[in-house]
């Protein structure tokens, strides 16, 4: 009976040492997880860390990489300093090319004061127009036909055209021109034995007109005064009216030869 207590008494020791035995392991492997598992989140915080910074490093620089790009693209602009200073050296470089101070009129000035019966004039008299001293006249002639001759002495310009609001000499053939030519006298210098004398000389000069002004039948150029001689011969257009230039003695004399 002794042998028999004492057994299960040892038993019953064994068994209780078997059961703190397993207790302290399991308590050794639950901190055991326990430690496996903080470093597991800690492992994992620290790579959540790191993609985020790795992706707001890529951030970064896609936007300093888009930057570029759009610096590349945009212009470059002038600084406003620059441009002042170069307009600044453009007018001084034009204050020193400007030419002497002009008073004559220009624009709607001159054209008010060259304006006739409220047409504008496409001339303008030059400084020497004069009235001539000699009784200048045009005899006129459709074809074997005389008219009546014009006096173009009184005044120092005739105008040639059809508009005759400000035409002097109307020209009514359909070729010519509203203002299609201009007889102007002028004081000119003229060499003679005595020296450099002034002489009033008659000369033509076409207005730019569609079918010309012909002298002894050869069409003479535009805005260019001509000098004419005694019994030239003018004709305007298409028409076959002469004109001729003849002063009071040169038409007597042309006259009696007739």
């Amino acid at each position: 009976m002794a042998d028999s207590s004492d057994s299960s008494s040892d038993s019953e020791s064994s068994s209780s040492r078997m059961n703190s035995l397993t207790k302290e392991e399991h308590k050794k492997r639950k901190e055991k997880n326990l430690r496996e598992k903080e470093e597991r989140e800690k492992k994992r915080m620290k790579t959540k860390k790191n993609d985020s910074s790795s992706e707001s490093s890529s951030d970064s620089s896609d936007s300093s990489s888009e930057e570029d790009s759009q610096k590349k693209k945009t212009p470059l602009k002038s600084s406003p300093s620059s441009s002042s200073s170069s307009s600044s050296e453009d007018e001084d470089e034009e204050e020193k090319k400007k030419e002497k101070p002009n008073f004559n009129v220009s624009g709607k000035l001159a054209a008010a004061t060259n304006t006739v019966n409220g047409v504008v004039l496409k001339f303008s008299e030059p400084n020497d127009a004069c009235k001539p001293t000699k009784r200048w006249k045009l005899f006129r002639f459709k074809g074997t036909e005389s008219l009546d001759p014009v006096p173009v002495y009184r005044q120092s310009a005739y105008l040639f055209g059809r508009e005759r609001l400000v035409a002097d000499i109307p020209l009514d053939h359909p070729s010519c021109s509203a203002q299609h030519a201009l007889l102007q006298f002028r004081k000119v210098n003229v060499q003679s034995p005595n020296g450099v004398i002034k002489v009033v000389r008659p000369y033509i000069m076409d207005l730019e007109s569609t079918n010309g002004t012909l002298v002894n039948k050869k069409r003479v150029e535009s805005s260019r005064f001509i000098e004419l001689k005694e019994c030239d011969v003018l004709n305007f257009g298409f028409s076959t009216r002469d004109y001729v230039l003849l002063h009071e003695n040169s038409a007597q004399n042309f006259s009696s030869d007739k």
